[in-house]
């Protein structure tokens, strides 16, 4: 997958989440991270995929539960995880 249409994705993932802002820590965290990726995938430098890797995976583990309510987070992290992985 392309980093504009990874980019992309991160975008749709955070306008998701800026919905439920303030609800939940979680959801702040949540928006911070995938804006911490975002920072990652389009300028890639080795200690910022290290800590994008571990930050997509503690939100993976987080929406687990919730996963069925947002669908399309759940695509898009699934999109992330191996972009990620190939470059660690």
């Amino acid at each position: 997958m392309e980093c504009g249409d990874l980019r992309e994705k991160i975008k749709e993932s955070v306008a998701l989440l800026e919905g439920n802002s303030g609800f939940s820590h979680m959801v702040d965290e949540a928006i911070q991270s995938l804006r911490t990726v975002d920072q990652c995938v389009s300028e890639p430098p080795e200690e910022r995929l290290g800590d994008s890797k571990r930050r997509l995976s503690k939100l993976a583990r987080d929406i687990e539960p919730y996963r069925s309510f947002v669908p399309v987070l759940e695509e898009n992290l699934d999109a992330l995880a191996p972009w990620l992985e190939a470059r660690t």
